[in-house]
């Protein structure tokens, strides 16, 4: 019975941890289409850019104030910009198929998904700070919340009560016994010997037998039970390796997915950075070009490396998230974190 519950709590922990595997898949998948849909809003505004560059180059150039090889440049600028919002556009709808791959279901729903458009309604935000635990604690944490831990432990459990069931096989066996029987007879006498009468009244005798005893059973030489007993101590002490295995590994999730946020962070730091920079540069650069100091070359190369950094600051982003659902997923918290409640779905309440 000990062993029966045991694996209920098994069956439970197996579809958290399943389910565990399938929101942070999802989650990741969804946060790689927000990312790109971003990037292509970069890459519309880019275009846009380069577009109005090649219209004020153009009617420079009408007036005799420009070479014709700047346009030329500004033409090849939009060119390039139209390159790279197709492929941001294609990108979007490859995410957008294999998305939707993961989340149709058999029957109905997949015509449906078919042919609509998913439309995120999120956007990566990433907060100024990282107010997050030591280390340590993540790990102590991961440690009570993971779900195959607890299912490694529950598995040592049950190891442990089939071993104390072998190992009871080699002791001594003495039962006590003990019974009651009653033993009566029944007859019959009439109420007057003379007078017969329809009425008759049963006699009875009782007799009541008492016996108890003690049986000893000595088992000699239980070669099958000695057997089971040292398999079953293998079985357990593979079990207490195996957890131990589990848990050393859980530890080096937890540190590896933390380091892995901390450098996406100084990576999305280092990103923004690099944006603001190109913006000055670009915006100094116009101001020069407004007083004829540099050339329309210096524009249009600015406006390339500005459109790389942005695009840069984009992936940056979805690296960062893509971290937190990494480390929420390694301590064990992602259920909890998008607010997702199993207990009526193991209660099989809809």
């Amino acid at each position: 019975i000990r062993i029966a519950k045991n694996d209920q709590k098994v069956t439970r922990l197996i579809f958290r941890q399943q389910l565990i595997d399938v929101v942070s898949g999802i989650a990741r998948l969804y946060y790689d289409l927000v990312s790109l849909r971003e990037d292509v809003a970069v890459k519309q505004e880019t275009l846009n850019a380069a577009r109005k560059l090649y219209s004020d180059d153009q009617a420079q150039v009408e007036v005799g104030t420009l070479p014709q090889l700047e346009l030329t440049r500004a033409q090849s600028l939009v060119a390039s910009s139209e390159l790279d919002l197709v492929r941001s556009q294609g990108l979007v709808a490859q995410q957008e198929t294999v998305l939707k791959s993961q989340l149709a279901r058999r029957g109905s729903g997949d015509e449906i998904l078919k042919s609509v458009h998913i439309e995120p309604t999120d956007v990566i935000v990433i907060p100024a700070s990282d107010t997050l635990p030591p280390v340590d604690d993540l790990v102590g944490q991961a440690l009570v919340a993971r779900p195959d831990l607890a299912q490694a432990v529950l598995q040592v459990t049950n190891g442990r009560i089939t071993l104390e069931g072998s190992k009871n096989e080699l002791l001594p066996e003495l039962d006590l016994f003990g019974s009651l029987q009653t033993h009566g007879t029944i007859g019959s006498s009439s109420l007057a010997p003379s007078i017969p009468s329809p009425v008759t009244t049963p006699a009875s005798a009782t007799a009541r037998i008492y016996e108890a005893g003690i049986q000893l059973t000595l088992p000699l030489r239980n070669r099958i039970a000695q057997a089971d007993a040292q398999r079953d101590t293998l079985q357990v002490r593979q079990m207490q390796a195996r957890l131990q295995q589990l848990e050393n590994q859980v530890r080096v999730e937890v540190q590896n997915a933390y380091s892995a946020l901390q450098v996406a962070r100084t990576a999305y730091s280092a990103a923004v950075n690099s944006r603001q920079y190109q913006e000055q540069v670009l915006q100094a650069d116009r101001d020069r070009l407004s007083v004829g100091a540099t050339s329309n070359f210096f524009i249009i190369q600015d406006a390339s490396y500005l459109a790389q950094a942005r695009s840069t600051e984009v992936a940056a982003r979805s690296t960062y998230i893509e971290a937190k659902v990494a480390l929420d997923r390694a301590i064990g918290t992602v259920l909890e974190n998008n607010h997702i409640d199993l207990d009526d779905a193991v209660r099989g309440v809809k």
